[in-house]
């Protein structure tokens, strides 16, 4: 499967991309260190797991995590809400339209924020996503995972349940 999957061109782009996106953002910053992570499992809620794409260590500041997204559809555009499905503006300003990956990240790697940053070859954008707290978490958690079993039931059975 990871040999197909590896042959998707916006898997493919983002692959050979990431490398590239993540030494512009530790580039932003004297201190910062970015390192390459696996899977992270929270002990007391064994179904709350993530892979972030990377930590961040900041020498003058806490720990925290980079997200990055190289979207192959706006490969030489500017990175905004138009170019970018999950960016919205909102009271003229650009910004994540759905955190709920990047905060549940920060909460089961116990990190205490998340940089998503998005990069194109024309133009790249950062948000600082804070901490979520644990109790917040595991409700988060338990609905994700309700709602991939409701989308797994879904795929197998071809038909949408909430139509059912």
């Amino acid at each position: 499967m990871l040999a197909k999957s590896q042959n998707i061109p916006t898997l493919k782009y983002g692959t050979v991309t990431e490398p590239v996106a993540a030494s512009v953002q530790q580039m932003a910053h004297k201190n910062l260190t970015v390192a390459e992570c696996g899977l992270f499992i929270l002990p007391e809620h064994v179904y709350a797991a993530t892979s972030p794409d990377h930590l961040i260590l900041l020498t003058c500041w806490r720990e925290g995590l980079l997200e990055v997204k190289c979207p192959l559809s706006a490969i030489n555009k500017p990175v905004d809400n138009v170019n970018v499905a999950y960016l919205q503006v909102t009271d003229g300003k650009t910004g994540l339209k759905h955190g709920s990956q990047v905060r549940y990240q920060t909460g089961v790697t116990d990190r205490h924020w998340c940089d998503f940053f998005v990069y194109t070859k024309s133009d790249y954008f950062l948000e600082r996503v804070p901490f979520v707290a644990k109790n917040n978490l595991c409700k988060q958690s338990k609905r994700i995972q309700r709602s991939e079993e409701r989308q797994s039931i879904r795929h197998r059975h071809g038909t949408d349940i909430r139509a059912v």
